[in-house]
């Protein structure tokens, strides 16, 4: 049996993402409601990390600040952000984005606001996680991997291809020299 609400996870809420011809009212934008097809465009990864959250989300603030920018620097992973505070409260996205949280993986919202409604995503975080298909002579394809409420880095990192139980290594362990024997 097809699970359509994943499908529509995977159309919908990345129609701009995956440059699939959908209803406009999915398009991705950035906090200031700019396209951004051309960051899009630019993101040539094999896998594609979606992970929504909210100002309200202590633990997707964290993984906002610390994990994402980790795992996009250390990874075959593109990650994507999707905001899910009303528009009403785009300012204090702006602000702890910006200026607060020094944010450092890219944060889009759904320009109409509701994917996350439609979905029926009341938990943050929520995350996707696609493959690159190449197609020959066509457009790539995103086949979804799994998407889930919570935040599994290793679930993530293991059907990405990359580390399995492994931690990333932090910046002072690969700074770390070997301690002369004597």
């Amino acid at each position: 049996m097809i699970d359509y609400k994943w499908i529509v996870l995977g159309v919908c809420s990345l129609s701009a993402a995956l440059g699939l011809a959908l209803p406009a009212d999915y398009d991705l934008v950035d906090l200031r409601n700019k396209s951004v097809k051309t960051q899009l465009d630019a993101m040539k990864k094999d896998h594609r990390l979606v992970m929504f959250w909210g100002l309200w989300c202590g633990i997707c603030k964290k993984k906002l600040r610390k994990d994402l920018p980790e795992m996009q620097k250390k990874t075959n992973l593109d990650i994507i952000t999707v905001n899910m505070n009303e528009t009403d409260e785009i300012d204090n996205v702006i602000q702890y984005v910006e200026v607060k949280g020094k944010v450092q993986v890219p944060v889009f919202r759904e320009a109409k606001g509701i994917v996350a409604k439609n979905l029926g995503i009341s938990a943050s975080p929520y995350w996707a996680l696609y493959r690159r298909v190449k197609k020959e002579g066509g457009a790539d394809e995103w086949k979804l991997l799994k998407s889930a409420p919570g935040f599994k880095k290793k679930q993530i990192l293991e059907l990405s291809g990359n580390q399995s139980s492994k931690k990333l290594p932090s910046k002072s362990a690969a700074k770390a020299k070997p301690k002369p024997k004597g």
